[in-house]
């Protein structure tokens, strides 16, 4: 009877024996990528491209992206994954982008938010709004930015650094700032943002 009612189960359900599909993706050359440059990237809802002087309410302004620009290398062949399952499962090809390693010598050693405007009676014009902004740590939770870089040892691991300010300026709702990131290596980039008109 036992016997029975496995074999019933089995049938009923069914089983499937995971295969490896060949994906078809270029072998690696190198894992790894290095920087070369440094752009930013306002990320404001309803304002795809964002022109000079346009007004923008502080609700809006969901983040500023920092991309660090690099030389990338090929593709690599995905991990195959063996296994049993008692439920059919779909199967995708993917293959891993070159570079996902992350940087192999260049570690963030210092990151400088400039105001070119007066923000407020604390951040004058020229003077760091580090204190203002926030960014993903490890585990993706929001942290100041300086605790970021006291606390953040790793060597950068991703091309794409996402901040987010803490409120609008007060002085002049001209909103621009410069980004200097001081990597391990003693490369030093700089971007400036659009010049927008940030309102509370």
């Amino acid at each position: 009877m036992k016997k029975t009612l496995i074999l019933t189960l089995i049938l009923t359900i069914g089983f499937t024996f995971q295969q490896c599909i060949d994906c078809k993706c270029p072998t690696i050359t190198q894992p790894y990528f290095d920087i070369q440059a440094m752009e930013l990237q306002e990320n404001i809802r309803n304002y795809p491209n964002l022109e000079e002087n346009t007004e923008v309410d502080f609700v809006d302004f969901s983040s500023l992206s920092i991309f660090f620009e690099a030389d990338l290398v090929s593709s690599a062949k995905a991990p195959c994954k063996h296994g049993f399952s008692l439920m059919n499962s779909a199967y995708a090809c993917s293959c891993i982008e070159g570079g996902h390693e992350g940087s192999k010598n260049e570690y963030l050693d210092n990151l400088t938010i400039i105001t070119l405007n007066d923000f407020d009676s604390l951040h004058l014009a020229n003077s760091s709004l580090n204190d203002l902004w926030s960014t993903y740590d490890e585990r993706y939770e929001k942290i100041p930015v300086n605790d970021y870089l006291q606390q953040d040892t790793s060597k950068i691991s991703s091309q794409e650094m996402t901040l987010f300010l803490s409120k609008a300026p007060e002085l002049d709702s001209s909103f621009q700032v410069k980004i200097i990131a001081e990597l391990s290596t003693g490369e030093v980039y700089e971007a400036e943002s659009s010049r927008f008109i940030l309102l509370p």
